[in-house]
């Protein structure tokens, strides 16, 4: 129910009282609390409906300021595609406490510092594949994530900090393919789970 999806094949009624956004954005569609925005500018997202589920923008230009986040705690489904973010600045997310799954793929970050995802204690699926991220500094996420799955694949990778995925104690899946990655120490995965399914090109792991 108020997902986006009429679970009702036949009359679909389960989605008709979700209008939570009569005044949807220009260039977006709101359906229930599901916002797809594309080729937009979006200056304010506290515009949205407070129990927002589901937030895509694609293709567009963000004005607003990290704060707005603060509004949206029901959030579960965040991607910011082709938007120009350029960085990450320390608990940009704070807020969205609800949030699983944050897709920031084909942005221009450029690198990864300490406490970049702050606040994001239920995020279990980040994705900064296809990015222009050259390096990884050290602590980048907080002791209390539950992250399963990370995707810096496909990014001009060439250094990791040591202590990068430290706290990662959950981590089920990393992929770091098609980076300019030449080596990477060993020291970088000590403290990764055993169980966890790394994707890495070979000739780097020495």
């Amino acid at each position: 129910v108020c997902d986006g999806h009429s679970d009702c094949h036949d009359s679909g009624d389960d989605e008709n009282m979700c209008n939570t956004n009569p005044h949807c954005h220009l260039n977006c569609t709101c359906i229930g609390f599901v916002v797809m925005c594309t080729n937009s500018t979006i200056d304010n997202v506290s515009k949205f409906s407070a129990f927002l589920r589901t937030l895509i923008i694609f293709h567009s230009t963000l004005n607003f300021p990290q704060a707005q986040f603060n509004n949206l705690k029901y959030l579960i489904f965040l991607k910011l595609s082709h938007c120009r973010i350029l960085n990450i600045s320390s608990n940009k997310f704070y807020g969205l406490i609800s949030l699983r799954e944050l897709h920031l793929s084909f942005n221009m970050i450029t690198v990864l510092n300490k406490s970049e995802f702050g606040g994001l204690a239920a995020m279990g699926n980040l994705n900064l594949s296809f990015c222009r991220i050259g390096s990884l500094g050290k602590h980048i996420f907080d002791p209390e994530n539950i992250l399963e799955i990370l995707d810096i694949s496909k990014n001009p990778l060439q250094t990791i900090d040591d202590n990068a995925f430290r706290h990662l104690l959950r981590l089920k899946q990393l992929n770091l393919r098609n980076t300019d990655l030449i080596f990477i120490s060993q020291n970088v995965f000590v403290q990764l789970p055993f169980h966890v399914i790394l994707n890495v090109s070979d000739d780097i792991l020495h």
